[in-house]
């Protein structure tokens, strides 16, 4: 992340990066809190993580997708 911000953008790139941390620790624990007041249990915590983990991981691989260059498509000329 700190190599495509530039060297301008290093430290806002540092900061949202840190930021971004903090926010998904946050939420993590927001949602373990929802799963027990919820009566779920303890047990229901692994599987909420795991779902949590499966989304990141997708929206990771989705933003891969969109960061990678497209291929051009060969057109056949007109006859």
């Amino acid at each position: 992340m700190l190599e495509t911000a530039g060297e301008a953008g290093r430290t806002l790139a540092s900061g949202l990066n840190i930021g971004a941390f903090n926010l998904g620790n946050a939420f993590g624990a927001w949602a373990g809190g929802i799963t027990i007041d919820h009566g779920l249990g303890f047990t229901a915590l692994p599987l909420v993580a795991a779902a949590i983990t499966s989304a990141g991981l997708a929206l990771a691989l989705w933003s891969l997708r969109l960061d990678r260059p497209r291929a051009e498509v060969a057109t056949c000329p007109a006859e």
